[in-house]
């Protein structure tokens, strides 16, 4: 914390606040505190945010001391709700796209990635997107992927393929002119470079829920930098 930012966001996995008992989630807001800030944690979950997946994620706001009793963050209020019908689906996201893309991660399956479901249907919301082409959920389209024992579960019908980049891009909601980087190495096979893509997406807080979390901050530190810059004004009229 050498800077000494007026507010940080940072974002974890929901593992942080069970971590040793919670003792560590614990530890960090003691630090933060030790720090000089005023820290408030929050468990979000990105698809009441207008995400068309289900994302949830530990959110660590710190309002440094000094401006905290002029400043209360507060965490946003979902969306759209809980209610499925309000929910952003996968229709709504990816509806649009082709069924048969060119970047889609291809590889066998691992036991570990059949041994649970990994198809939504067109009406749901996405399962979270990770940053790994390999483990990308399925493609939606054709028929649901059926049970087979408790920890198996097979593929039905032809229609059965990974989400494609640009897809995982949609479910990520960012626009469609963003791109990301497939390393540029020319000697790379086209899986691993799809696979680079995939990891950037995965890893990357969804564009609206970072929006959401963000924008009442912004709002803050905006009319804030207003402020200090008609005060540099006035004063150097003053001279």
């Amino acid at each position: 914390m050498d800077s000494k930012p007026l507010i940080f966001i940072a974002e974890n996995v929901t593992g942080l606040m069970t971590m040793a008992h919670g003792q560590v989630l614990k530890q960090i807001k003691e630090d933060f505190a030790a720090a000089g800030y005023y820290v408030k944690v929050q468990l979000l979950n990105a698809k009441n945010y207008e995400v068309p997946q289900s994302r949830k994620r530990v959110f660590i706001v710190g309002v440094r001391n000094d401006i905290h009793q002029e400043y209360k963050y507060e965490y946003p209020l979902p969306i759209t709700g809980t209610l499925q019908a309000h929910l952003v689906t996968l229709k709504d996201a990816i509806g649009d796209l082709p069924i048969n893309p060119k970047d889609v991660f291809d590889s066998d399956y691992s036991s570990m990635y059949m041994s649970r479901n990994r198809k939504k249907s067109w009406n749901d919301v996405s399962f979270t997107i990770q940053a790994s082409g390999r483990q990308a959920p399925q493609y939606p389209g054709g028929e649901p992927m059926k049970k087979i024992s408790k920890e198996k579960w097979a593929f039905q019908g032809d229609l059965n393929r990974r989400l494609s980049v640009r897809e995982c891009t949609r479910i990520q909601t960012f626009p469609d002119w963003f791109e990301f980087s497939d390393g540029d190495k020319s000697n790379v096979k086209e899986n691993n470079k799809l696979n680079e893509k995939y990891k950037q997406i995965g890893n990357a807080v969804p564009v609206l829920l970072a929006k959401a979390v963000s924008t009442n901050v912004i709002s803050y530190l905006v009319n804030k930098l207003d402020i200090s810059l008609t005060q540099v004004d006035l004063e150097a009229n003053e001279v």
